[in-house]
């Protein structure tokens, strides 16, 4: 009886554990700079079906998303977009070299006006507001999602 009852316990442990793994965040991103103004909402990682890349096009002035269906996904992907094929991942446009951190990365195009964007890796990416330039940016978690 008493190792049934452990059985049961960790079963539900773990369904617990699992529905708290978020696939994403929303961020608040506020610049400290009073004359500059800039607030927006940004969203880091993907949803369980869909991955997501977040980037900030420069020629647009906002962030922007590309969105492609994980893989081994398809089948659900095509049943929640309502029979359309699922979405491949995004080739890129080009690559660059970051002299200041060593690092080669890929451009894509922005969704809205077709000029290359510079994924952002992570939310701990985002220290210079984009608006004015400065490291005044401050962060808030917003919600999480799935």
């Amino acid at each position: 009886m008493k190792r049934r009852s452990c059985v049961v316990g960790l079963i539900l442990a773990i369904g617990i554990a699992g529905s708290l793994v978020w696939a994403g965040t929303a961020f608040r991103l506020t610049c400290k700079n009073q004359k500059c103004g800039f607030s927006v909402t940004v969203d880091f990682g993907g949803e369980i079906v869909f991955e997501k890349m977040t980037g900030y096009c420069a020629k647009c002035g906002k962030f922007v998303y590309l969105r492609w269906t994980r893989e081994g996904k398809e089948d659900l992907a095509r049943q929640l977009e309502g029979g359309k094929s699922a979405k491949r991942k995004p080739t890129p446009v080009g690559r660059i070299w970051d002299a200041t951190t060593g690092r080669t990365s890929d451009l894509y195009a922005c969704p809205t006006c077709t000029n290359a964007f510079l994924p952002i890796l992570s939310e701990k990416e985002l220290r210079f507001c984009p608006k004015c330039g400065q490291e005044t940016l401050t962060m808030d978690i917003g919600v999480h999602y799935d």
